[in-house]
């Protein structure tokens, strides 16, 4: 390379010999506020709770592990949220509404050398069984390096009859009619 001190210079090649007008934008990165795992946003109140969040130049640190938990999914633009439980109980952690294919995980720890995966997924939520005062740390990256995007981050209590074990009950007459939800609701293994 040559040039002076602090000059770069940029190729642009079509994909398979594509051609057509280019756009270039030169200016500071800028990583979002969350983008490190010392500084999480904060997630407060009650379920459920939902927050946007972006991960538009934001990184991946040094020792931080795949969200995907896949070598071949190893993201590299991941935000960080935390949650303290307020009771004891299943909680859904759902991105689903992000604008880019993400992973989500979330652990327990103080510090990157010291977590301990609770749950993950690259398929939009994650439910797991919270802890009263545990206070859990949620990242949220892009499935292939350099995907980036918006996030819809949202946790919530799924219903009483997400599981095989606790369905609901339509009584024992022929004709029956009920109401219900399914959002927050996940999928045991197996079903």
């Amino acid at each position: 390379v040559t040039g002076a001190p602090g000059e770069y210079r940029i190729a642009v090649a079509g994909f398979g010999g594509d051609s057509g007008t280019v756009r270039i934008v030169a200016r500071p990165a800028t990583p979002p506020s969350n983008d490190d795992f010392a500084s999480p946003a904060s997630l407060t109140g009650a379920l459920p709770i939902k927050t946007t969040g972006v991960s538009i130049e934001a990184t991946k640190e040094q020792n931080e592990p795949s969200h995907s938990g896949s070598v071949f999914l190893p993201g590299g633009a991941s935000v960080w949220w935390t949650w303290t439980a307020a009771a004891n109980g299943k909680v859904s952690v759902s991105i689903d509404g992000t604008d880019f294919p993400a992973a989500v995980a979330v652990y327990t720890g103080g510090s990157l050398g010291a977590l301990t995966l609770v749950a993950k997924s690259t398929t939009g939520q994650v439910t797991f069984d919270a802890v009263n005062t545990q206070v859990y740390r949620i990242a949220v990256d892009g499935t292939e390096e350099g995907e980036q995007g918006n996030i819809l981050l949202q946790l919530g209590n799924p219903p009483p009859n997400d599981d095989f074990a606790t369905p609901g009950n339509l009584g024992n007459t022929l004709s029956a009619t009920t109401t219900g939800t399914n959002e927050f609701a996940s999928k045991q293994t197996g079903e």
